[in-house]
């Protein structure tokens, strides 16, 4: 063929996979696949059939894990943007990230929702290659931004929610000694 194209490997996903399900942590490790990777149906039916989780951006990218039969509880979603279908997710046991006030408190009136609730967090420290990749700091509207965190453990324990993760995305393409600073 001499149109450009991808050709991707089964052998070569499945080493990594094998490669992240081999890996340990002190106090555990859920791998996640970020599926705005890659969404291709037979690398997400490869992944779950492994056993690894998953990591949606989006609502939309939640359901369609859903639509290829992956489990709810095995898809995390953290979205700048509300989910326009929160109540249907948290009934499938999707776990949420909140990433601003607005979504924890959506989160806490939800009727469906958990106990528990994860939250990113804006580390006041943002680095990338460039600006673009830059996903903390003052320059960044990802995540709660971190002089909150009081009011966040307070809504949270006054809805008698615990929260079980915390998300921190700083950007891409850091350098990896910035990650001491965070």
């Amino acid at each position: 063929m001499k149109t450009p194209r991808f050709e991707y490997s089964r052998l070569a996903i499945q080493e990594r996979i094998n490669l992240f399900n081999g890996l340990s942590a002190p106090y555990g490790l859920t791998v996640r696949y970020a599926v705005k990777a890659n969404p291709y149906s037979e690398i997400i039916k490869m992944m779950d059939s492994a056993g690894i989780h998953f990591d949606a951006s989006s609502s939309y990218e939640a359901m369609e894990l859903m639509s290829h039969g992956v489990e709810g509880g095995k898809i995390s979603l953290s979205s700048q943007q509300s989910p326009h279908n929160l109540e249907e997710l948290l009934k499938e046991k999707v776990l949420f990230v909140a990433t601003s006030l607005n979504q924890l408190n959506i989160f806490l009136k939800s009727k469906e929702r958990p106990n528990t609730v994860a939250v990113r967090i804006n580390p006041e420290v943002g680095y990338g290659h460039n600006k673009r990749t830059s996903t903390g700091g003052t320059n960044s509207s990802f995540g709660i931004w971190h002089e909150y965190i009081d009011e966040v453990l307070k809504k949270t324990s006054d809805a008698e929610v615990k929260i079980d993760r915390v998300h921190i995305h700083f950007g891409s393409g850091a350098d990896p000694s910035v990650w001491g600073d965070v």
